[in-house]
C-alpha cells in the first residue's frame, strides 16, 4: 500500500488531484491498483513538476 504522506494536494491547480511526490513508486503497480480514474500527467517532486507524472482523481 501507497503511505498517506506520499501524497499531496495541489490547490492551485484543483482539489480534486493528487500528485505523487516520490520517485520510488513503480508507477505500473501503481495504474494496475488504482484502475480506471488515472491519468498520465505530471510528478511533483519536492517543488518542481514534471512531465511523466501520475495523477488521478481520489474517490
Amino acid at each position: 500500500m501507497i503511505k498517506k504522506n506520499r501524497f499531496n494536494v495541489n490547490k492551485k491547480l484543483s482539489r480534486r488531484y493528487i500528485y505523487i511526490r516520490s520517485k520510488t513508486i513503480n508507477y505500473k503497480n501503481f495504474l494496475k491498483k488504482t484502475g480506471k480514474n488515472l491519468f498520465l500527467h505530471r510528478i511533483r517532486y519536492n517543488t518542481v513538476i514534471y512531465k511523466k507524472a501520475i495523477l488521478f482523481h481520489p474517490i
